[in-house]
């Protein structure tokens, strides 16, 4: 009975990889996700999960989070596609606050991370909120480009008439 009890929670330990990104908001110029990975130091591959983007510039992001023995710290990962950069942590506990830029054609895309790891007996866990903002290329509107044009001519016409 004893080994059967133990076998329940070793199995109960290594199937408790898990991985969540839930969008708050996914316009076309904010984005927002709430984000929580927990793992264990019992299954070496850590966990990962992508949230494809769906209004929101760019293609895709990627979280991936390793539970590690405490000596060599937890590994945290985050890449965007298109590529920011592979952003690389190894922290046991506390606060992890990140951030980047990547583009899309002309959008700039700012982006950040707050997020915190607990750690609790080998089962460890990377919670926080990813943010970004897409800057779009500004073009003046029909409406600006007249009134510029109208005030050069005004300019010009009283240029010529000092003469």
């Amino acid at each position: 009975m004893k080994r059967f009890i133990l076998l329940f929670c070793l199995a109960g330990l290594i199937s408790s990889a898990r991985a969540t990104i839930t969008p708050i908001t996914d316009t076309s110029t904010n984005l927002t996700l709430d984000f929580s990975l927990e793992d264990n130091f019992i299954t070496p591959q850590g966990v990962t999960n992508t949230y494809n983007m769906v209004n929101f510039p760019g293609t895709s992001l990627t979280l991936y989070f390793q539970d590690r023995i405490v000596f060599l710290g937890n590994r945290e990962q985050l890449s965007t596609n298109p590529t920011s950069g592979t952003y690389n942590y190894v922290q046991n506990l506390g606060n992890l606050d990140f951030f980047g830029t990547y583009s899309v054609g002309q959008i700039i895309v700012n982006w950040s991370v707050d997020s915190v790891i607990d750690t609790n007996l080998g089962n460890d866990r990377w919670r926080g909120t990813f943010s970004a903002v897409a800057l779009y290329p500004s073009v003046p509107d029909a409406g600006s480009t007249a009134g510029l044009f109208g005030l050069g001519l005004v300019a010009m016409a009283l240029v010529r008439r000092r003469r």
